[in-house]
């Protein structure tokens, strides 16, 4: 593909490898498949080396909108990618030795993280939720509830106020009024794993109290710009402002319901899901992380570190690390060096 990036609807051009024509066709039958309240980005490249497999994308940014195409260079809001840089962000406070992954959470900066939250979450239960490490934060073997569980209390209040503006505390408050997802004794356990935004926050909090500064300009000193990543397209949603001359955003949708620049939607930014990229910038950032570039100390010896996996209870083949999900792909994908 090299550099090229069509829009939507091309099927990719005349002379290319049937391989790469049947993967444009299928991208466009996904998108018209999905109505107009879908569209549909893919980029393929090598971790290591950057190689650019595929780029195609079909499909309108906006619903409904004929004119608003679609291409591989738009950016999008990356949702639970944003762990993956948290995540790395953590690792690398471990290998500077200034906090270890079974630490207990409460102990993190002397106690000075728990004693922030509760000053701002009253409610918060130290004592119920227990004593969970850092590691169990980031593999989601805390046994910490998630807000984002359907029926909820919070997700009654989503839905019900489309301008409201939410902060990391009041999603924490949340939180402390929800079961625990597993028993004291299981935490940790790969059965205890169960996916909640609410770890993540707690990381997030904790990464700006170890580095004193706040979560942009920490992704970016620390991730971003080691990685190469652009400084007008990737960026954090609700927490700094939309750089001028940004590559086009995409909408989001839940169901019908377009949620992208709705003050609601700042309830899925922070730590946990609240990165804007585009498929060129998380490749970049695929590239550094798989060398070993944004681990400066250890290298590969942190990457093997997230990649302990266990069961994501998501069926056969998904897995899951710390920061990192795995899954057994298949894929269709065939060099034209492997022909004949």
């Amino acid at each position: 593909m090299g550099s090229s990036h069509p829009r939507a609807g091309h099927v990719g051009a005349e002379g290319e490898a049937p391989e790469v024509h049947k993967l444009h066709k299928a991208v466009a039958h996904m998108a018209r498949s999905m109505g107009r309240y879908g569209g549909v980005l893919l980029q393929a490249a090598a971790a290591w080396d950057g190689n650019v497999f595929f780029a195609g994308a079909a499909g309108n940014l906006t619903y409904g909108s004929q004119t608003s195409e679609i291409s591989a260079a738009d950016s999008f809001e990356v949702a639970s990618i944003t762990k993956m840089v948290t995540a790395t962000v953590v690792m690398q406070l471990v290998d500077e030795g200034r906090v270890q992954l079974d630490e207990v959470w409460r102990s993190v900066a002397g106690g000075k993280l728990e004693a922030k939250v509760k000053a701002h979450v009253p409610t918060w239960p130290s004592e119920r939720f227990g004593d969970f490490t850092v590691a169990e934060l980031l593999q989601h073997t805390s046994g910490l509830p998630n807000y984002w569980d359907d029926d909820s209390d919070f997700i009654k209040a989503f839905e019900a106020d489309p301008d409201r503006l939410w902060t990391t505390w009041e999603l924490l408050s949340y939180a402390a009024e929800m079961k625990s997802s597993c028993s004291p004794q299981q935490r940790g356990r790969p059965d205890a794993f169960s996916y909640a935004d609410t770890n993540y926050l707690l990381l997030g909090l904790m990464v700006e109290q170890l580095d004193q500064e706040t979560l942009p300009k920490i992704f970016r000193r620390r991730v971003f710009d080691p990685a190469g990543m652009s400084r007008k397209d990737t960026y954090c949603e609700f927490l700094e402002e939309r750089p001028a001359g940004a590559a086009p955003l995409a909408s989001r949708y839940l169901g019908k319901l377009q949620i992208t620049g709705k003050k609601q939607h700042s309830a899925d930014s922070f730590a946990a899901g609240g990165i804007v990229s585009t498929a060129g910038d998380l490749e970049k950032f695929m590239k550094a992380l798989a060398s070993g570039k944004l681990f400066p100390i250890n290298g590969h010896a942190t990457l093997q570190k997230m990649m302990t996996w266990i069961p994501a209870k998501r069926g056969t083949g998904w897995w899951y690390g710390l920061g990192l999900m795995r899954c057994l792909a298949i894929c269709c994908w065939k060099s034209p060096k492997s022909q004949g």
